[in-house]
């Protein structure tokens, strides 16, 4: 027995008037694979969103510490030019030390 144009046609007519024939047809068609292949991309669609939006926050996290570590730059430096005034101011005060030392000595 042959499967003819006609034959595919009432076929087609026959699920247009019953739909409920429709997923039969297909299990009857498709392996189980394939059938899920829907759900699994309707998941993959999900699971993608969530990474789309943990990107977001990260990149968000990221600038906000990197607005920090320039913050805490700006810090460090002010703090390196203030111990390098300190250390001169020291070696100032060695120097006057030390004459005020040979100044007693002499007198």
């Amino acid at each position: 027995m042959s499967f003819t144009v006609s034959d595919y046609r009432d076929l087609l007519r026959l699920l247009a008037e019953h739909p409920e024939w429709r997923e039969e047809l297909r299990r009857t068609l498709f392996s189980e694979d394939f059938l899920v292949l829907p759900q699994i991309v309707r998941e993959l669609v999900e699971a993608q969103k969530r990474t789309d939006e943990q990107i977001r926050e990260l990149v968000k996290a990221q600038r906000q510490t990197e607005a920090r570590v320039d913050e805490l730059t700006q810090r460090l430096d002010a703090l390196t030019q203030r111990v390098e005034e300190l250390a001169e101011a020291q070696k100032r005060t060695e120097q006057r030390v030390e004459e005020l030392a040979e100044a007693q000595k002499r007198t």
